[in-house]
């Protein structure tokens, strides 16, 4: 019996809505300066309906969800090598095509988060706290629970009182099945429901979800601090702005009128002034001359 070959190493066929949505995908590649790869791995899908609305209602972009290996094409047809990589990394990835900076996007999703009670193996976005104080914990087996992660209690008036803050899990960690019991008990909600932005590209940048997380006020802050150093610094060597131009002019001012005054120049502005100091003057030569 021949077998023939050529029909069995003879390539499957692509359908066509997987090259449909890879030439979508790589259009909007094009037509937008960002994108974020989030995922909605864990958010309930009456909430992603609701986030996905208000990013499109706001301006924020479009969302887009598609398997994994279609974004994966796009990317690399794109010559996005390195987006392509990320993905690997990412459960159930959405991908956010936008033009607005990704530190706003990124910021813009996280105020759209909702707190809520983490799940086992959900990864812990900040390291978690669990504060000193009363809790409505009753003394019993709940005690040696607290105690597996170092957290020391004593009873008052008939409930718990944690003694010291604890530290018991990390950025980073995985949240086991023990621990999120914990947590609930504690009613210390501990996760976040929303998207959150993993990796994000703009001209040629690829920022990480730790690169996106900036405290606001604090930078606030900073550029406050920057703006008085510049300000007193630009009226210290004289250099004149839109800014500064009448403190500058009001110093000259009174340099110059010092001056006048010092001089003894006739001016009507300062010839009183002139006039009094002249006074002194001849006030105090009188004395030494005990005339």
């Amino acid at each position: 019996m021949i077998i023939k070959t050529k029909y069995l190493f003879r390539k499957k066929e692509i359908p066509e809505w997987k090259k449909d949505i890879v030439k979508e995908l790589k259009e909007l590649i094009d037509k937008y300066k960002v994108i974020a790869i989030t995922s909605f791995l864990n958010v309930p899908a009456a909430q992603l309906k609701e986030i996905r609305k208000k990013i499109e209602k706001e301006g924020y972009g479009i969302v887009k969800m598609t398997k994994k290996n279609l974004m994966k094409i796009a990317f690399k047809e794109k010559g996005l090598e390195d987006l392509a990589n990320e993905l690997e990394k990412i459960h159930v990835p959405a991908l956010i095509f936008s033009n607005v900076n990704p530190f706003k996007l990124a910021q813009f999703l996280k105020k759209n988060q909702v707190p809520a009670y983490a799940k086992p193996n959900e990864i812990v976005y900040e390291d978690i706290w669990v504060r000193a104080g009363p809790t409505d914990l009753t003394p019993g087996p709940i005690i040696s629970e607290l105690a597996k992660f170092g957290i020391k209690t004593k009873v008052e008036k008939g409930k718990l009182t944690i003694i010291h803050d604890v530290c018991i899990a990390k950025k980073g960690d995985k949240i086991t099945k023990e621990l999120a019991d914990l947590l609930k008990k504690l009613d210390i909600k501990a996760s976040k429901i929303g998207l959150r932005i993993f990796v994000a590209y703009e001209e040629g940048i690829v920022y990480k979800a730790e690169d996106l997380e900036i405290d606001l006020e604090e930078y606030k802050n900073l550029f406050k601090e920057a703006y008085s150093n510049a300000y007193y610094l630009s009226i210290g060597i004289y250099y004149p702005t839109k800014e500064n131009i009448r403190e500058l002019i009001k110093r000259c001012y009174t340099i110059a009128r010092n001056v006048g005054i010092e001089l003894g120049i006739e001016s009507k502005e300062i010839i009183e002034e002139v006039i009094k100091r002249a006074f002194r003057i001849a006030s105090a030569l009188k004395s030494k001359l005990s005339i």
